[in-house]
C-alpha cells in the first residue's frame, strides 16, 4: 500500500478542500503518493483549508505526502496537521524532484521522522 489515500500517477490535477483525516497508515504518503509524469505544465496538487489532518503514520517516508514529481506543483495552504510520524524521512512531507512546495497559513504540531527531515524531506 503506497499512498492510503490517494495515488497519483501521472497527469494528475487534484484539489482537496475542506478534508479531515484521523489515523491513516500507509506505506509512503498516506494522503497522496504522487509518481512522475511526462505532462511538461499542469499537474498540481492541492491541500487547502483542512483544519483536522492527525494522526498519520508512513512506515517508510512522507507521513502525509509522498512526492516524486518534476513537473508538478503543491501547495498546502490553511491547514492543521498534529501527530504524524514517518518512520525513515519526511514526517510531513517526502519530495523529490517537485516544481515547487509552497506551505502557507499553516499549522504543525508533533510531527517527527525516525531518520531525517521530521517536517520536510528533499532529494533532486
Amino acid at each position: 500500500m503506497q499512498g492510503a489515500i490517494i495515488f497519483g500517477n501521472e497527469e494528475v490535477q487534484i484539489d482537496l478542500n475542506n478534508i479531515t483525516i484521523s489515523n491513516s497508515r500507509a506505506n509512503y504518503g498516506t494522503l497522496a503518493y504522487l509518481t512522475e509524469t511526462t505532462q511538461p505544465t499542469g499537474v498540481y496538487f492541492n491541500l487547502i483549508n483542512s483544519p483536522s489532518i492527525v494522526g498519520t503514520t508512513a512506515i517508510y517516508d512522507g507521513a502525509l505526502i509522498w512526492a516524486h514529481h518534476t513537473n508538478m506543483d503543491v501547495l498546502i495552504d490553511n491547514v492543521i496537521v498534529k501527530s504524524l510520524t514517518a518512520g525513515n524521512e519526511g514526517g510531513l512531507v517526502y519530495t523529490s524532484n517537485l516544481k515547487t512546495l509552497t506551505i502557507t497559513d499553516s499549522e504543525f504540531d508533533t510531527f517527527k521522522a525516525g531518520v531525517a527531515g521530521s517536517l520536510l524531506k528533499s532529494t533532486s
